[in-house]
């Protein structure tokens, strides 16, 4: 699907969603996913649906911080909104997803 059908798709279908990425502090990113609010609950269960994945690449231990500005942390990475709405990053450049790296 081509960067143009994607925003066509996204403008009539589809309410806001919020970038939510993996960063580890060498400066790599990767795309946990997209959630529809920006919120500490959207976070742990967008966290929670990709647990296995999340764990295999970044580590076991899971810890959630008490603030959706706190983020999580996964080993040395750390998960956060990244600023960007998902028509934002289609348009700019998707990150790698992480059940595909």
């Amino acid at each position: 699907m081509t960067v143009q059908q994607q925003l066509t798709r996204l403008h009539r279908t589809h309410p806001t969603r919020y970038e939510l990425a993996a960063v580890h502090p060498d400066g790599r990113r990767i795309l946990v996913g997209y959630t529809v609010r920006k919120g500490r609950r959207s976070l742990l269960g967008a966290v929670r649906q990709r647990a296995e994945v999340l764990a295999a690449l970044c580590g076991p231990e899971i810890a959630f911080g008490a603030r959706v500005s706190d983020g999580a942390t996964i080993g040395p990475w750390r998960i956060r909104y990244t600023g960007r709405t998902q028509r934002e990053a289609v348009s700019c450049g998707e990150l790698d997803y992480c059940e595909d790296v």
